[in-house]
């Protein structure tokens, strides 16, 4: 382990002896698992108490076209500049059954999985106690449980992104490469949906007032100790927040990827 770089937290109110390590982590284990259940809780709740939303419809039935679900295969085309990763996964559901519930479902498990993950993230940046409170937060973040309830593709993008446009492009070939190309021209100078300050008056309010002022504490109090992790929360929210602000076509649900570093 390079010294430079420690990853043990300085924090001594968080140790324990050796003594209690089993014990502790098997109340660790339990309460992630509790933070587990209460993020599916909060998400499964009335999952489809409403139907599909417009773009909801476009992904699940890109999904069903290549499951080859009857009649909906010739209603939607399956690449339409969109990321296909969580399209495929999702098809291999509706192979077996097609349904409101299973496309939701899938979305949800999404959900779930980065919850953990930021509990994850938090944990090897600052110890135990911070990834089971960043986990927590999130599994309850309005924001990231309304979106993750939804067939959307930004749910997935916060654990895909890096891989799934670059793989689509490529699997487009080198037509589908110029096609793109062309399409990312149009939408740097296509005309806005929203005004600049978009997220700015949304998306707060969304994640929580509490939650944005807890975490901007935590820099406050991290600043004399401030290291690389902190630089890599930053950097993990601000670069988001940044493009999305200054491209022109804005939703909603853009900024989520940012939900975990918040959390932690």
């Amino acid at each position: 382990m390079d010294s430079r770089f420690p990853l043990r937290p300085r924090f001594a109110w968080l140790g324990r002896a050796d003594s209690e390590a089993v014990p502790f982590a098997l109340v660790e284990v339990l309460s992630l698992a509790m933070v587990a259940l209460l993020a599916a809780a909060v998400r499964f709740y009335a999952l489809t108490a409403v139907g599909f939303n417009s773009d909801e419809a476009v992904y699940a039935g890109q999904a069903a076209a290549m499951a080859q679900v009857p009649v909906l295969h010739d209603l939607f085309p399956i690449f339409r500049a969109h990321p296909l990763l969580f399209q495929f996964l999702l098809a291999l559901l509706y192979a077996w059954h097609f349904s409101d519930v299973v496309g939701r479902s899938a979305a949800v498990a999404v959900g779930i999985l980065t919850v953990l993950l930021t509990y994850a993230v938090a944990r090897q940046l600052y110890g135990r106690f911070a990834g089971l409170a960043a986990a927590l937060i999130l599994a309850l973040m309005p924001y990231h449980v309304v979106v993750s309830r939804q067939v959307l593709l930004d749910g997935p993008m916060t654990l895909f992104a890096t891989l799934a446009y670059p793989l689509s492009v490529v699997l487009a070939g080198a037509h589908g490469g110029g096609t793109t190309k062309s399409y990312l021209v149009w939408q740097l100078f296509r005309r806005p949906n929203h005004l600049p300050d978009f997220y700015a008056l949304v998306v707060p309010q969304a994640m929580g007032i509490a939650v944005l002022l807890a975490a901007l504490a935590g820099l406050v109090l991290l600043y004399r100790e401030r290291s690389w992790r902190e630089l890599l929360l930053l950097c993990w929210i601000v670069v988001p927040v940044a493009f999305f602000t200054l491209w022109p076509t804005k939703g909603f649900q853009y900024l989520i990827p940012i939900a975990p570093a918040v959390a932690v």
